[in-house]
């Protein structure tokens, strides 16, 4: 008969009621279980009618294994050995081996033989399992303790087998960085300085697991690091919240950096107040400049006006008295072109003020040598005289 193994490894553990479940039936299958557990061993997919099944350890020995029956299931009757027989059960609607109480010395390799109903062994069907033992993790304990450097030293205690460690911090996997000193696989971890929040160390191997919190605070302390006044250097390190080495050196420092910040805040509100005020006065000044102007340019343009009119008012009572002295026999050729002259710069001045100025011009000059009461023809006849006099 050739035997094929499967390795059942089983691990124990410290506390009772712990059971683990392995499916034994491929070959190879390592099975963990716990001391003082209960083991639950799948051997077969189905019990067949008539078929014999025998379940034995295999004992090492100089000529090799020797079998040591632990249960025989015969005519659908399950016999357990002496050992086994307070402690074991057998299910064959489903193939199911329990072994309760597990203890160390149950650790071994197991074989599976079966049997047809005329007691022919079936090498397919037999198979070998290797069952380990280990305990089972106990809830750990978790204590800290500050260092002279404000760090803090944890250690994450617990019992069992195979013992594997991790930590958290605030639910999140604790990172290198966190650590002054240790590693995050190992039982007992230094923290860097000022870490605070929910630590959690977390133990298990192949059967249990287990979860402890504690929440830290930082240690108590400050971290320093400052030059006093006398040029002394102190380099950074942790004291006591109450220590007063760098206190003046810092309240000095704070006070030198507000004294600046102050200096340069009010530097900078008297700059923009100055701007303000300088634009301001640009700002009058032009307007009152536009103001003058335009009252000066109004006036002015008036004025001339004025006096040109006055001119050619003049200058018309001139011509006239010029006509009643040529009417009179009188030499009024060179009193009547002085006159025409003065009408002519009076008219060029005129010209040369503002369009509306030139409007109230024309209708000055309109009114002033066209007299009054309705004598249009009259004013014509005059102003042609005046030409007709010059071209004499």
């Amino acid at each position: 008969m050739e035997t094929v193994f499967v390795l059942l490894m089983m691990t124990v553990g410290l506390s009772h009621g712990i059971e683990i479940h392995c499916d034994a039936r491929q070959n190879g299958t390592q099975c963990y279980g716990a001391v003082n557990g209960t083991v639950s061993l799948r051997l077969v997919e189905k019990i067949e009618t008539g078929f014999e099944y025998r379940l034995a350890i295999c004992a090492k020995s100089t000529d090799g294994c020797i079998n040591e029956e632990v249960f025989l299931f015969k005519k659908e009757r399950f016999k357990p050995k002496d050992k086994y027989e307070k402690r074991s059960s057998f299910n064959d609607s489903s193939g199911t081996f329990d072994m309760r109480d597990v203890t160390r010395s149950d650790e071994a390799q197991y074989v599976l033989e079966i049997f047809d109903s005329v007691g022919k062994a079936l090498q397919t069907l037999s198979i070998s399992l290797h069952l380990f033992v280990q305990a089972a993790v106990s809830p750990p304990k978790m204590s800290s303790e500050c260092l002279s450097q404000g760090q803090m030293s944890v250690s994450c205690s617990c019992q069992g087998d195979s013992v594997r460690y991790n930590w958290t911090l605030n639910g999140e996997p604790l990172m290198d960085r966190h650590l002054f000193s240790g590693h995050l696989d190992t039982q007992n971890i230094t923290l860097t300085q000022a870490l605070s929040g929910v630590l959690a160390c977390g133990v298990n191997n192949h059967v249990s697991s287990y979860i402890t919190v504690e929440d830290i605070k930082p240690c108590p302390g400050k971290l320093i690091e400052c030059t006093l006044s006398n040029g002394t250097h102190i380099p950074q390190r942790w004291v006591s919240d109450n220590d007063s080495l760098c206190a003046t050196t810092a309240t000095t420092l704070v006070t030198a950096i507000a004294s600046e910040y102050t200096a340069h805040i009010a530097a900078s509100l008297a700059a923009l107040l100055l701007l303000l005020v300088v634009a301001g006065g640009i700002y009058c000044s032009e307007k009152k400049k536009k103001k003058k102007t335009e009252k000066s340019t109004g006036a002015d343009a008036e004025d001339v006006t004025y006096a040109d009119h006055r001119l050619v008012q003049s200058a018309d009572t001139r011509v006239r008295r010029a006509e009643r002295q040529v009417d009179s026999g009188a030499d009024a050729e060179d009193v009547t072109y002085a006159d025409y002259r003065l009408v002519q710069n009076a008219d060029t001045r005129v010209r040369r003020a503002e369009p509306e100025r030139q409007v109230e011009y024309g209708e000055v000059k309109g009114s002033k040598v066209g007299g009054s009461g309705g004598q249009h023809n009259a004013d014509s006849t005059e102003e042609e005289s005046i030409y007709a006099i010059v071209r004499v």
